[in-house]
């Protein structure tokens, strides 16, 4: 099924790598490299937005960054910087410029990239509005996905704060937001 699609994006909710100590958190999740053929296979790219990118530190993500590179696969909301993190994935499918961006808007924060310092794209207003901004106006992509890794494990229901932060995409020009996290399918509005 995946193969057949015009473009496949998933969630990496793990870091790729053989380097790094797990973090002191309930749950930590780390997958061989032996994963990469198969994602490659299968994916078109991945977000790396998520709270368990950092389960292993930083020297396990950015082996994680160096393995995705060297095996030619396209990752989103992750990165080696601030800028890195935050720069949207943007594929050519069927004369159409496909953009996606990837935010990480659940604990723990302490993963977040800095101007300096490798980790994953933060869900801040500010940092969404001029990420889809500039994904729309000065990158000229056509159709624009938004991937927030957001929500209560469990809730069917999303928060008022992802509504709200949903709105502020479109509003700034997103055309449809997917979100991940809850483990469950969470309601779904057009707006």
């Amino acid at each position: 099924l995946l193969l057949h699609a015009d473009m496949t994006i998933g969630n990496l909710e793990c870091v790729i790598a053989t380097q790094g100590t797990a973090e002191d958190k309930p749950y930590t999740f780390r997958a061989p490299t032996q994963a990469l053929p198969i994602l490659k296979k299968y994916f078109t790219a991945l977000s790396l937005a998520n709270n368990h990118s950092g389960d292993f530190g930083k020297k396990a993500f950015i082996q994680m960054l160096d393995l995705l590179n060297l095996h030619q696969i396209s990752y989103f909301g992750g990165g080696y910087n601030l800028r890195d993190s935050h720069k949207p994935l943007i594929k050519e499918i069927k004369g159409k410029r496909i953009g996606v961006l990837g935010y990480d808007g659940f604990f723990p924060r302490n993963f977040e990239a800095l101007p300096e310092i490798p980790g994953v794209a933060w869900l801040d207003e500010e940092h969404v509005v001029a990420g889809i901004k500039q994904a729309k106006q000065k990158l000229g992509v056509d159709f624009l996905i938004v991937y927030p890794h957001w929500g209560w494990e469990r809730n069917k229901i999303a928060s008022d704060r992802q509504r709200r932060m949903a709105h502020l995409m479109i509003d700034s020009g997103a055309d449809i937001i997917v979100g991940s996290h809850p483990h469950v399918t969470q309601d779904i509005e057009i707006y």
